[in-house]
């Protein structure tokens, strides 16, 4: 049987279509329940909004960048970050070989026989430490061996012709930095690769491109690499 609604009846059903409507932190003005010759309502408060974390701030990791300075022969830190702000990789340059465990020293000599040691790099990738030996192999190539604390490969990279480049690549990489100057070309091997992925650095104007192709020949990755300066803040 259908109800009857009466102009009393009508109203709370409005007003309580208004007040389920609320979000949190809105106000709503209750109808006029006057009008129908009953005493004004009133809405019950809005839900509270959930409190709202500030953004975290941006920060690396100070334990590793504190040993950082600890290792003998520091030259350079590298630090590479992601589009939305994220550090992707920390890179310390040193000559201290007490820092790069022995496993991966004799992956690099295992590797590259009789090749001369130029420097070592600790590196954070994503959380985890690896380590890097880079060499001048005994027929003159500068390549680098990437391994964790165990040994395990990770990659190799060495040095490599501009002409190994497709007719494709150069056109993209004309594309995406026009004009620019093509300055080093490094190949990547990983194991389980088919082929070996590209490393491309180009100049133009000031500026320093970086151009990752992957072992399909295509476009991965495209960076801009800016020199900075980086104060770590020590105990007093």
């Amino acid at each position: 049987m259908r109800r009857l609604l009466t102009p009393s009846t009508a109203l709370t059903l409005a007003f309580t279509a208004a007040c389920g409507a609320l979000s949190c932190g809105s106000t709503v003005a209750p109808p006029d329940a006057a009008k129908a010759g009953e005493a004004k309502a009133e809405c019950p408060p809005a839900p509270e909004c959930p409190a709202q974390a500030p953004p975290a701030a941006a920060a690396l990791d100070g334990d590793f960048l504190r040993g950082a300075l600890s290792h003998r022969g520091l030259t350079k830190i590298e630090i590479e970050v992601r589009a939305n702000g994220e550090v992707e990789e920390l890179a310390v340059y040193h000559n201290d070989a007490d820092a790069i465990p022995e496993p991966v020293r004799a992956r690099a000599e295992e590797r590259f026989p009789g090749a001369t040691i130029e420097r070592y790099e600790t590196e954070l990738e994503e959380g985890k430490k690896v380590f890097e030996v880079e060499v001048k192999t005994a027929d003159g190539k500068e390549c680098e061996v990437e391994a964790a604390a165990n040994g395990d490969l990770l990659y190799v990279e060495c040095v490599a012709d501009e002409s190994i480049l497709s007719a494709e690549q150069k056109a993209t990489i004309e594309r995406i930095v026009a004009g620019g100057k093509i300055t080093e070309v490094e190949t990547v091997e990983r194991p389980g690769d088919e082929k070996p992925s590209i490393g491309v650095s180009v100049e133009v104007g000031d500026a320093t491109h970086k151009l990752d192709f992957g072992p399909d020949g295509a476009l991965k990755r495209h960076a801009r690499e800016i020199p900075a300066s980086l104060e770590i803040e020590l105990p007093i």
